[in-house]
């Protein structure tokens, strides 16, 4: 082959960056040319994003430079995405246009915010400084209520709502009250104002579960938990808009809440198609077994910006599936230069993990139940292998 391929993954999550990856052999043999797209510089372990918010780990142990993963032939565009022609087979970047061959959209998932007018009222759990923000906002919560001698607008000021009951929701509601309950013992001094016990974390669920998609077991021990550290859970409620105390949930109630974290869903961040729209299902692409978009042989779509429909619904929003089709994205990737034929993903499920805190997890593993302590030691040990960094790799086991 005297032409190499052009390859272009938009996206350095989870599927876009271990595709590049995994492209190394194709780029060693010039058999591919290999650019990557994305507007941050670095390659965010999303997992690890709640210790930072409390200083077990700092910015640079969860958020790792591209340049530090991404083999020396890769192209890095540090650029925002304007549109994808799919016709011309162009990449319209903010100040670059790039020509494709093949096309993979690795371009995730953003806050689906409901409340436009008021959002800057709520803290976003998506990326580093939205995790700096939060642990800012607890500090100074603190300190606040510290020097306030009125109890009720102490109260007030350490009030917390967490909207959203999957994973990132229970994790968050977890870590900040355990963090209220650490720090409130440095302002529990004379001069302080702050009684004991003056602050409240709520979790808002919208159905009658928490971790609705997680195994019974799991959302049993994450209740009993929640009862024994003190964190309240509201059910079958939907925030339905924001007022000055707080919240106004859809059956007119109102719930006090200085602080409002938002993590209640996700909507795809696809680029902007020009011409033809694609096939989508609830804003994700809608994709082949191949991984494939719909009626276009040579786009892959993987991770949270596609859809593909097993047993009726959409795969969850997972990075477990997004390593995983990375792995099928690179074979159909080489399939697709040589010529051969491709290979349909099978998504298999491996388990999943729950921090509740410094020394409290869950987990499920291959069919095993794990709490705990030894929760904690599996989760840590699992994220030392999957972490792409030495750094993060050493400092991990510390906050076991």
């Amino acid at each position: 082959m005297t032409n190499k391929q052009r390859v272009v993954i938009l996206g350095a999550g989870f599927g876009g960056i271990k595709t590049a990856k995994l492209l190394k052999p194709l780029q060693r043999r010039g058999l591919i040319e290999l650019a990557l797209v994305d507007r941050r510089d670095y390659f965010l372990f999303t997992p690890l994003l709640p210790e930072l918010i409390f200083g077990r780990l700092r910015s640079d142990e969860v958020a790792i430079p591209l340049v530090s993963l991404l083999d020396k032939r890769t192209t890095f565009y540090h650029q925002e995405i304007i549109a994808v022609d799919l016709e011309r087979r162009q990449v319209r970047l903010k100040k670059t246009i790039l020509t494709f061959d093949i096309l993979v959209i690795a371009t995730g998932a953003k806050a689906d915010i409901f409340f436009p007018a008021e959002s800057s009222r709520i803290y976003k759990f998506q990326d580093i400084d939205d995790a700096l923000r939060l642990s800012d906002k607890i500090e100074k919560a603190l300190l606040l209520a510290s020097q306030e001698s009125d109890e009720q607008r102490r109260r007030q000021l350490l009030s917390f709502a967490v909207l959203g009951a999957g994973p990132t929701g229970v994790e968050l509601a977890a870590h900040i009250q355990e963090q209220l309950l650490n720090q409130q013992k440095h302002f529990l001094s004379a001069g302080s104002h702050l009684r004991d016990n003056e602050f409240s974390v709520k979790l808002i669920s919208r159905g009658q579960e928490i971790l609705a998609s997680f195994p019974a077991w799991m959302r049993a021990e994450a209740r009993k938990c929640f009862d024994k550290i003190g964190v309240e859970i509201i059910f079958n409620s939907l925030a339905e808009s924001l007022s000055p105390r707080g919240i106004v949930l859809q059956n007119g109630q109102e719930i006090m809440a200085e602080n409002i974290i938002w993590a209640a869903g996700l909507k795809a961040q696809t680029p902007e198609f020009l011409g033809n729209q694609p096939v989508a299902v609830n804003g994700r692409l809608e994709i082949t077994p191949e991984l494939l978009m719909k009626g276009h042989r040579n786009v892959l779509c993987l991770g949270d910006s596609s859809c593909l429909l097993v047993n009726g619904g959409p795969l969850p929003g997972l990075a477990q599936v997004a390593n995983q089709q990375a792995v099928v994205a690179a074979r159909n990737i080489e399939a697709l230069v040589l010529n051969k034929p491709l290979r349909p993903f099978v998504y298999k499920h491996r388990g999943e993990f729950l921090t509740l805190g410094k020394k409290s997890a869950l987990g499920n593993l291959w069919g095993w139940h794990l709490r705990s302590r030894l929760a904690r030691i599996f989760w840590a040990l699992i994220y030392c292998i999957k972490v792409p960094s030495l750094k993060t790799k050493r400092r991990l086991p510390r906050y076991l």
